[in-house]
């Protein structure tokens, strides 16, 4: 006797719907190494990783160019190939060889056409290597450079990496015209150095160490 709905075969048979159905279904196997949808999704994301970092480094390296052959045209006095250069979007301010930027390297060889073009686009005159603009420029006697500085709003008395102010430096290789410009622009005569010289000192030491390289 049995329970209505109960299944009344024998231990152990099977019926012959479950044989077509063990017999039709598909068997499931994953070989290993073999690539699922997760495994091509993260070698997708890694392939995308890889040429993003080749892109930025390539942008790192057009970027560094720029800037070096920014600096090699100031240098030289090119002002068309400043304005060039400047307009394929080279860094202005990008320091080149112990951190001099091309106005840095302009105001040294005394390019003025180069000085106006980089002022005229916005040339950090603050920014300081050895020196700043200001500190090249007096320390080479570029008087007109000086001038052009001034009339942008250098810091007249900003300190060089070895604490000179443009000042003493003028005073020191007695620059007189430059002297009066950074008189005239409201420089402090009374500044003294770190190890306490004033411009009496500057003035009457003339044959020391270069306080901004030239070269």
């Amino acid at each position: 006797m049995s329970d209505p709905g109960s299944d009344t075969r024998r231990p152990g048979t099977t019926t012959t719907t479950s044989r077509t159905l063990m017999a039709t279904s598909p068997a499931v196997s994953v070989k290993r190494g073999a690539a699922t949808p997760r495994t091509t999704a993260l070698r997708g994301k890694k392939q995308k990783l890889e040429v993003l970092a080749a892109m930025v480094m390539a942008g790192c390296a057009r970027t560094r160019a720029l800037a070096e052959h920014l600096c090699r045209h100031a240098e030289a006095g090119n002002a068309e190939g400043v304005r060039e250069l400047l307009a394929e979007g080279a860094d202005i301010d990008e320091g080149f060889e112990n951190a001099r930027t091309p106005l840095m390297l302009a105001c040294r060889g005394g390019h003025m056409p180069c000085v106006l073009t980089l002022l005229e686009a916005g040339a950090d005159l603050e920014k300081c290597g050895p020196g700043t603009a200001l500190h090249f420029a007096t320390t080479n006697d570029r008087e007109a450079c000086v001038r052009a500085l001034i009339k942008e709003g250098a810091t007249v008395d900003a300190f060089s990496s070895r604490g000179h102010t443009p000042l003493m430096i003028a005073c020191k290789y007695h620059y007189d015209a430059i002297v009066t410009a950074l008189l005239d622009a409201n420089a402090d005569p009374l500044i003294i150095d770190d190890v306490g010289n004033n411009l009496a000192n500057y003035a009457c030491n003339s044959d020391d160490e270069q306080p901004v390289p030239q070269t």
